[in-house]
């Protein structure tokens, strides 16, 4: 959400939790936020595992937010992930799910940025070759 309200270049953003009651917590939270906030418009898709956060100003931008794993490709398809400019995991990460994690980051594209808690380049195990670069200020 910071991102979208702050970048306002940046025409789509997917939030994934995969905590349930943070989620319901969170689209309660920008329920009340589109009530004080004209021009955007909140809706909640199917069995309420994601909502779409909508503004159309002069150029029309979206935030998803869905309920799920990042890992899982139902929350995130391959295709979604792979057209990423940047991807925050601001979680603590078990050590026993970093095979999947490296398994799932070795789709982005060149020049995806990652900001996440653990230094996943120090951490790497990979067999393939880790394809994030350490952030350089302004790049």
């Amino acid at each position: 959400l910071q991102t979208f309200l702050q970048c306002p270049s940046v025409s789509h953003v997917i939030g994934v939790e995969y905590s349930k009651p943070r989620f319901q917590l969170a689209i309660k939270a920008l329920e009340q936020f589109t009530l004080r906030s004209p021009g955007f418009r909140l809706s909640v898709e199917g069995d309420g595992s994601r909502c779409l956060l909508e503004v159309s100003k002069v150029r029309p931008r979206v935030l998803e937010f869905r309920l799920g794993s990042f890992l899982s490709h139902d929350t995130i398809s391959d295709e979604e992930f792979r057209k990423a400019d940047a991807i925050f995991m601001q979680v603590v990460l078990p050590h026993k799910a970093m095979p999947a994690i490296e398994d799932r980051l070795l789709q982005v594209k060149d020049g995806c940025k990652l900001f996440s808690l653990p230094d996943l380049l120090s951490t790497w195990n990979s067999n393939q070759a880790c394809p994030l670069r350490p952030w350089q200020g302004g790049s």
